[in-house]
């Protein structure tokens, strides 16, 4: 029974955050939300790498050019991903070549999104107010003494908030351009954004080549 009241009040507290007050105005809609990969290790920039070559080889192939990659990118990422986009060039069969003369140029720029957020909810601090020392792992077992207080509902608001804060996605993202050039020509042009962690950032950019949402211009 104690178990059931303490559910009732964490689904009364969900509908009651729910109903923000709109003054007679529509509510925010929002995009779909698709899936976006992160961004963990180096191994997943060579997955990277693989299906960008996979989109490259059949041109470079079709017009019997080598590929000139270049390394103007200065970072980890940079360096690293270039080495890898020639190793799998070579695999594939594609002839590279070290000067942009007579060859398709093959270039990667990443910007970087960061997203302004409001601080960080810290899972216990509304239990804390409670004044007792209640935590979410104890509230089932605690919520017989306080499913009568204050301090039941606070539990429960705790409890609603740190399942939303363990869902909320990266505060930072990467967009990555591919280009493929033949003379001024492009052959291909891609765009992919992925997740990273914000302490990955100096992996991708270089310090103070941040970018707003709407900034970045990867032409």
């Amino acid at each position: 029974m104690t178990r059931f009241l303490l559910l009732a009040l964490v689904v009364f507290i969900n509908l009651m955050t729910g109903c923000s007050t709109l003054d007679g105005r529509p509510s925010v809609a929002f995009f779909d939300p698709a899936p976006e990969m992160k961004l963990k290790s180096a191994s997943h920039w060579r997955t990277i790498a693989d299906d960008v070559v996979g989109q490259i080889a059949p041109i470079a192939k079709r017009d019997g050019m080598p590929i000139f990659v270049s390394s103007q990118d200065a970072t980890t990422f940079g360096r690293v991903f270039a080495s890898q986009l020639r190793s799998s060039l070579i695999s594939r069969g594609v002839s590279l070549s070290d000067t942009d003369a007579g060859a398709l140029s093959l270039a990667v720029l990443v910007d970087e999104v960061t997203h302004v957020t409001i601080p960080r909810y810290q899972p216990g601090s509304l239990t804390v107010l409670s004044g007792g020392v209640l935590v979410v792992r104890d509230a089932f077992e605690t919520a017989n003494r306080a499913i009568n207080s204050t301090a039941g509902l606070l539990i429960a608001g705790d409890i609603i908030k740190t399942i939303n804060e363990k869902n909320t996605p990266p505060d930072t993202e990467i967009v990555m351009t591919v280009k493929l050039m033949n003379n001024s020509r492009y052959a291909i042009h891609r765009t992919d954004i992925y997740y990273i962690d914000s302490v990955d950032s100096s992996l991708f950019v270089k310090t103070g080549k941040v970018f707003p949402l709407v900034g970045g211009d990867s032409k």
